[in-house]
């Protein structure tokens, strides 16, 4: 394995690392928490990919293990060790180059690992004896984990006790960059539509919040979206149906993702359809199965409109239809008054569930009500179509605090 660090924005990728364990938490009515323990750098140089893999690995065994209590991801930033020395940067788009030691801890009230397992478990599942860790393949995650903190000259760590639970966890120095968004493509929130017929899109994904979110980033500007719960219904929908293009999620019930894929190539009507491998999945095997199979290109979950609509952009050589520009002449800042506690807790459950078109229709509606929350509801329209979801929790919470700080 390699190391390819670049800037990322380190609060929003913790927030998606929570995002994606968080349904499996929930299925089995386990406490997920994460707490940053330290104001946090806004962006880092790491190998986003790979730290990313690690923390799915800890924080996905955590919840396998656990049957009651809570699994919590602690994040701390550690006072500045070191300045880096000019002769020595690299890279050049670095404002301010200084480096932080961070701590990532997991910590769960699962089953715990034996004593004489301790010194075992990161190695592959093969050596380990415990049936149950075996069954479920945590060694052999743990050992690749373990191996990509030796590449970032670290150690993951742990301390356990039989049925009382477990904590891991890893210390690493990365460089801290003046730039909070190092990429930023053309944004989604100019993009209204395209030309030419109209789109065909089958999203196949098990869970609902998946398939919701897809179409509501992609109905409003003009696709026609079917979607289905599994692999079998995948395939019959799409015979039916001929999409343009499929999106795929890789792990689905009675046919995968990948099956699935596989049966569809096999029928020359789909030989060069355009299917895309949707799957929250870190690793590079997975990657090439799903390529192998037929899938054109592979997106990640949490999907980022901005990357689905570059993949639609340029598999079927779409152009965009875009907003005209607002005026930049007089811009006089209007209050922003917000509406009843009620309405913001509305706002919040919904922008917590992934209801982008829900917000948009009860922002709407608040408009309708009082021209007063006017500028209120046309920030909250701004973010929805970015699909800005953690902004959006931000926003509303911001007044939310603002009218408990008041009673």
């Amino acid at each position: 394995m390699d190391l390819a660090p670049a800037p990322f924005h380190l609060p929003k990728f913790l927030r998606q690392i929570i995002d994606i364990i968080r349904a499996r938490a929930e299925a089995k009515d386990i406490t997920l928490t994460y707490e940053p323990l330290s104001p946090l750098p806004a962006t880092v140089v790491a190998d986003e990919k790979r730290l990313r893999q690690v923390l799915l690995n800890l924080l996905g065994n955590a919840v396998k293990f656990t049957d009651r209590g809570h699994v919590t991801l602690r994040v701390t930033a550690k006072d500045e060790i070191r300045r880096m020395k000019d002769e020595n940067e690299s890279l050049p788009f670095i404002l301010h180059p200084s480096s932080l030691i961070l701590r990532f801890e997991v910590e769960d009230t699962g089953i715990g690992i034996p004593p004489d397992q301790l010194e075992r478990i990161f190695q592959p599942f093969e050596q380990v004896s415990e049936a149950e860790l075996r069954a479920e393949g945590a060694g052999l995650g743990l050992a690749i984990s373990q191996q990509i903190m030796h590449l970032m000259n670290s150690q993951l760590q742990v301390k356990s006790e039989p049925d009382r639970g477990s904590t891991f966890w890893f210390e690493v120095t990365l460089p801290v960059t003046g730039i909070i968004e190092q990429e930023q493509p053309v944004s989604v929130r100019e993009i209204i539509g395209y030309e030419g017929a109209r789109q065909k899109v089958l999203v196949a994904d098990d869970k609902e919040y998946n398939r919701r979110l897809l179409v509501d980033m992609l109905q409003p500007l003009g696709f026609e979206v079917h979607t289905t719960e599994d692999g079998q219904q995948a395939v019959e929908e799409a015979q039916a149906w001929r999409p343009n293009v499929i999106l795929m999620d890789l792990v689905m019930p009675v046919k995968t993702g990948i099956e699935a894929t596989r049966e569809l190539r096999q029928q020359p009507a789909f030989a060069g359809a355009l299917i895309i491998a949707v799957s929250a999945s870190v690793l590079d095997a997975d990657e090439e199965k799903s390529r192998v199979a037929g899938c054109a290109t592979f997106l990640r979950k949490p999907v980022k409109m901005e990357k689905l609509l570059d993949l639609l952009e340029t598999h079927l050589k779409l152009s965009w239809l875009r907003a005209e520009p607002k005026d930049q002449g007089e811009t006089v800042a209007a209050p922003l008054i917000s509406p009843s506690q009620e309405e913001l807790t509305v706002l919040y459950k919904l922008a917590q569930s992934g209801r982008i078109l829900e917000i948009q229709a009860r922002a709407d509606h608040l408009a309708r009500l009082d021209e007063a929350y006017l500028p209120f509801c046309d920030q909250l329209q701004e973010l929805t179509r970015g699909f800005e979801l953690d902004q959006i929790m931000a926003f509303v919470r911001q007044f939310i605090e603002e009218q408990n700080g008041k009673t």
